[in-house]
């Protein structure tokens, strides 16, 4: 099996940041009768928007992403 993801964000204001992932898995299959193996290839377009002026010991956020797999 393998597993390799890469990441990267940029923090636009303090309230707003972009994040942006690839990924590539491989797995052997063994089960019920069925063997082989498969791979995936993935990305992802990540949005966020913290809410900075909350006082609390976490910050609250929303996000909203966009991405396929193959």
């Amino acid at each position: 099996t393998i597993f390799l993801e890469i990441t990267a964000g940029y923090r636009y204001n303090p309230n707003l940041r972009f994040e942006g992932e690839i990924s590539y898995k491989t797995a052997d299959v063994d089960t019920a009768g069925a063997s082989g193996s498969f791979s995936t290839l993935g990305f992802m377009a990540n949005g966020y928007y913290d809410f900075t002026g909350v006082q609390l010991p976490v910050t609250p956020f929303v996000g909203l992403g966009l991405g396929m797999i193959r």
